[in-house]
């Protein structure tokens, strides 16, 4: 029987929702035993989470000068303008930032063209 026959996938469904779900079981048990190691955590809110990750979705894909370069602008434009009313300075630092990354990578396409 040919390895990719439809009469096989089912175990390839079953093996990876097995997979997932005792990994899950086991990384739920993993914080319920070392959870209490950090005791303030619960003080930290969402908004830590919500950071952390934002954090772990961007860090993949900076893999080039302009994608640095954006987010270096960006995070320090944020820092700069966190004070203005109605979070503001967020659109403004990413609209400030997604422009400079496109820019760049304008900039970067046309110096290879030549």
């Amino acid at each position: 029987s040919d390895i990719n026959s439809h009469d096989l996938k089912h175990w390839y469904f079953l093996g990876s929702f097995l997979f997932f779900y005792f990994n899950w079981q086991i990384f739920t048990v993993v914080g319920i035993i070392f959870g209490s190691s950090f005791p303030e955590i619960k003080d930290w809110g969402l908004e830590f989470a919500m950071s952390a990750t934002f954090i772990g979705i961007v860090i993949p894909y900076l893999k080039s000068k302009p994608m640095i370069i954006t987010a270096i602008a960006s995070s320090t434009l944020v820092l700069i303008l966190k004070d203005l009313p109605n979070n503001i300075g967020l659109i403004i630092s990413s609209i400030i930032g997604i422009s400079i990354g496109v820019l760049l990578e304008l900039k970067l396409s046309t110096s290879k063209k030549k």
